[in-house]
């Protein structure tokens, strides 16, 4: 599980360097930087949970 979530926070950081790079002169690109750090921060956390409770069933 430890792999799909350094995967995950890879794949996150790579969409927010392109999206920075992308978006570079754009009005609203403060706007996406914070969306995109919530979205991840909420995914991070439900792998996160979901790591945790599959470690205690087994």
């Amino acid at each position: 599980m430890k792999k799909i979530i350094l995967i995950n926070a890879l794949i996150w950081a790579a969409f927010l360097l392109s999206t920075a790079i992308l978006f570079k002169g754009h009005d609203n690109v403060e706007y996406s930087f914070f969306g995109i750090l919530i979205a991840y921060s909420v995914i991070h956390t439900l792998l996160a949970n979901f790591a945790k409770g599959k470690k205690e069933k087994c």
